[in-house]
């Protein structure tokens, strides 16, 4: 067991899915078979990161430091609140009663899931990697072209969140996280979950009417925050929207996306 001052993710995941424990629940599941329907769920990411802890031996947090966010010079991102500055860290808000009102800093035992802590623009250098060794052989349901010639510039006006970048410009140099073989097999539309949308694993693509090209990506919500993170794969451009309130993102989320992919 690791001993890390929080009750740790085998702890959680045991009293969710054992009977009897804790957390466990027959709401926690659905009678479908494996395959046939598709749920996101927190605890399934959980039960992922709980993954590479038994197969390496080192807790999530560590390892994430040692081979993600230190090579990708993200050094001000972490899961836990103690490894972070906290006057660098948004207040999450609510809209009650016609004023804001903060929340209080908080986790998760399924903390892989819902609250990694970073900035948009260390987040988008981790959106960069990743779409530099996307596949490129099924646009746009598989996207991103190592060889882009994009010259759209890193747009981070006035220091705010907003963050679009190519693959020539910023950050210089982007280390490979993944093969490319692995992330084209989590852009592989594996369902038609909404009208024109595709759930890959975790990541799924958007191919509404109204937009002007589709994407890929995932959003998040939580109490005071809304974000979401995308690329256009046949714009080979992407986008982070980190946002510290409760308001519906998706038209602010739209006009940003439009306006970037058209650079």
């Amino acid at each position: 067991m690791f001993g890390s001052g929080y009750a740790g993710l085998g702890i959680y995941l045991e009293q969710h899915f054992t009977p009897g424990g804790i957390y466990y629940s027959l709401d926690n599941f659905q009678d479908w078979e494996p395959g046939t329907e598709p749920w996101y769920t927190n605890v399934s990411i959980a039960l992922a990161g709980y993954l590479v802890e038994t197969i390496t031996g080192i807790e999530l947090e560590p390892y994430c430091q040692e081979h993600i966010f230190t090579p990708l010079g993200m050094d001000n991102t972490s899961f836990f609140l103690a490894n972070l500055d906290p006057r660098d860290i948004a207040v999450p808000y609510k809209w009650e009663g016609g004023t804001y009102h903060a929340y209080q800093h908080y986790g998760h035992p399924y903390y892989p899931a819902s609250q990694v802590r970073t900035s948009s623009h260390q987040l988008a250098c981790f959106l960069s990697t990743f779409m530099k060794n996307a596949q490129v052989n099924k646009p746009p349901y598989n996207g991103g072209n190592p060889g882009s010639n994009f010259s759209g510039n890193l747009m981070n006006p006035n220091n705010s969140s907003p963050n679009f970048f190519g693959y020539n410009n910023d950050p210089p140099f982007i280390p490979q996280m993944l093969e490319s073989a692995t992330i084209e097999i989590i852009l592989t539309p594996y369902f038609s979950t909404y009208p024109d949308t595709y759930q890959g694993l975790v990541w799924s693509l958007c191919d509404y009417d109204y937009l002007t090209h589709p994407f890929w990506g995932h959003g998040g919500g939580c109490l005071g925050v809304r974000t979401m993170m995308s690329y256009a794969p046949e714009k080979e451009v992407g986008l982070v929207l980190l946002t510290n309130g409760e308001g519906d993102i998706v038209d602010i989320h739209k006009a940003i996306r439009e306006y970037g992919y058209e650079l």
